[in-house]
């Protein structure tokens, strides 16, 4: 028989009719016997790589994207998991703030006599499972660590659809997360897709598909730096086909290097604007290293052009790989 067409009889109490559940969804039911396993694995304990979420994204029905993502030094090196597309980016908008030092995605309040109790005090309904009628452990998206002037901070993130909020049931739900928060010395705030999905959370997104095992060498950093220099009112995408066809690579390999470099904060520009691709290269601002370079290469490159207009293709002297800063700026000048 195909265990897809195979009903699945639950036998309730108090000679309520039996409830017949479909194998898709029975599956994700959180019975008592389920919630005392996963106490016992020691979900929602540890820190960095030794956490443990409540829910993986095995363990539930996804609400949009289903995201796995390894953690860094930052975050610890595991296995991050993110349930819905607007979890996702709440994640990335973290990643993107140099003060958040740990994220803990899928966070349980594991003691349930007390999440019970605040309910009551509430007067709201606990949530429980729909199948087995047991109450649930309640769970925040996503608890962020911050250090900031010195100070170690944490803050707690429920990530919702904005029209969700105009559901009775799931403010009353967030009113719960939310003094439960406060109980633990929490703070708490509610991110919806409005806030998360926007210019700035699009380009986060292509950003963190960086290629992290890129050695840039000084020579590629030095092209990027100068042409840039030299074609300020061009598109950053057509700077990077520039150096494309000066270096002789495939095309696109200079705007996995541009995506590294922002990736890495070694060149900044605004997010919020449009795709990072499409502002043109004086909005590009070197940091650090790069910066002391493009202040030494911009007296080697000749008088700066509104618009990219490549002369006749040639070979750059020395060939792609040259560490020449004086070629790649000779090439470029005038």
């Amino acid at each position: 028989m195909n265990i897809r067409t195979r009903k699945i009889i639950i036998e309730t109490l108090l000679g309520i009719p039996p409830i017949v559940v479909p194998p898709e969804y029975y599956r994700y039911a959180m019975s008592e016997w389920k919630i005392q396993k996963f106490l016992t694995e020691g979900r929602g304990l540890g820190e960095r790589e030794t956490y443990k979420p409540w829910f993986t994204i095995a363990d539930v029905p996804s609400r949009g994207k289903s995201t796995r993502a390894s953690g860094d030094d930052r975050f610890g090196h595991r296995t991050m998991h993110f349930l819905s597309t607007n979890e996702w980016y709440k994640y990335l908008h973290l990643e993107a703030d140099p003060t958040c030092i740990g994220i803990k995605e899928q966070y349980p309040h594991r003691d349930r006599l007390e999440t019970i109790a605040v309910a009551i005090r509430l007067g709201i309904k606990h949530p429980e499972d729909p199948i087995y009628r047991v109450p649930i452990v309640l769970t925040t998206d996503l608890v962020a660590k911050f250090r900031v002037d010195g100070r170690t901070l944490e803050k707690a993130f429920a990530v919702k659809d904005a029209d969700a909020l105009e559901n009775k049931r799931t403010i009353e739900k967030l009113q719960l997360e939310h003094t439960i928060c406060s109980i633990y010395g929490l703070s708490w705030e509610c991110s919806t897709n409005r806030d998360l999905r926007t210019r700035y959370g699009d380009n986060l997104e292509r950003l963190h598909g960086y290629d992290r095992t890129l050695i840039l060498t000084s020579a590629q950093t030095d092209l990027i730096v100068a042409i840039f220099l030299k074609y300020p009112g061009a598109t950053a995408s057509d700077a990077c086909l520039e150096c494309d066809r000066i270096s002789g690579t495939e095309q696109g390999t200079y705007l996995a290097m541009l995506k590294f470099l922002l990736a890495t904060r070694q060149i900044i520009t605004d997010l919020h604007i449009k795709p990072f691709e499409s502002q043109t290269c004086n909005a590009f601002f070197p940091m650090g290293e790069l910066a002391t370079r493009a202040t030494y290469l911009q007296r080697y490159v000749g008088k700066p052009t509104r618009f990219l207009v490549p002369p006749p293709l040639a070979p750059m002297p020395g060939g792609p790989t040259s560490s020449n800063p004086y070629r790649i700026c000779g090439y470029i000048k005038g």
